[in-house]
């Protein structure tokens, strides 16, 4: 999966899942997850969840941090490694 498809799904997750009222049109890379899109603690778990289950990758616990979503080029960054299998995929 390219950065551009993950991105193109995140926005997807935050329209249709998470009602998301900022105007997808206006979201790119830059786009701070917390302070522009203002996600709640709910909301991230919600886009945690739909993220391990729709792309089958897990997301551990000490893995989420303020930086992760700061930034929507950060976290499709992250799932990239992810998927690329250059982040640890099972409990250590």
């Amino acid at each position: 999966m390219e950065q551009m498809d993950i991105k193109e799904y995140i926005i997807e997750v935050l329209k249709d899942e998470l009602n998301c009222p900022f105007p997808v049109d206006e979201i790119d890379e830059n786009t701070s997850l917390l302070t522009d899109i203002a996600l709640d603690s709910l909301q991230i778990i919600q886009l945690v969840v739909a993220i391990e289950s729709r792309l089958n990758i897990p997301i551990f616990d000490d893995e989420i941090s303020p930086d992760l979503f700061d930034k929507l080029g950060n976290l499709c960054a992250f799932i990239q490694n992810k998927i690329s299998g250059n982040l640890k995929t099972e409990i250590e």
